[in-house]
């Protein structure tokens, strides 16, 4: 498999914590999980900073920064009004031309820090969420 990379000064990787964030193709909680985030972040801006991809064209991996400012509420959480400004990396599976999951890496502390959001009722909203949509 060949790859092409276009090297970017970014990195991804986090000391304090790397927050994943997974879509699965096809399912309810796409919806309910890309809405949630772009309620909390409505002015949700990524700045592209480098794409690798492979010949088989089964997968997609976009790298940069993402900014934005917390002014909905997120997974229940109130809003704490700061803007962020984190790397990230989002990596996209493909199938027969289709898109069939997502998965979003960024430090979850440096964005809730910066946004003025307590970190630990973010943590304990996901936990609980991921413990419904498991049942």
């Amino acid at each position: 498999m060949t790859r092409f990379w276009r090297r970017s000064s970014t990195t991804v990787s986090s000391r304090r914590c790397r927050w994943v964030l997974e879509v699965k193709a096809g399912r309810p909680s796409e919806r309910l999980t890309s809405c949630s985030f772009f309620t909390a972040f409505p002015d949700l801006a990524p700045d592209d900073e480098g794409v690798a991809y492979n010949d088989e064209d089964d997968f997609v991996v976009v790298w940069g920064t993402l900014r934005g400012t917390s002014t909905g509420e997120w997974l229940g959480v109130p809003p704490g009004g700061g803007r962020f400004s984190v790397p990230f990396a989002n990596v996209v599976p493909f199938s027969q031309g289709l898109m069939t999951g997502e998965q979003i890496y960024f430090d979850l502390a440096t964005l809730c820090e910066q946004a003025g959001i307590p970190l630990s009722e973010v943590r304990a909203a996901a936990a609980a969420r991921a413990s419904r949509h498991s049942a």
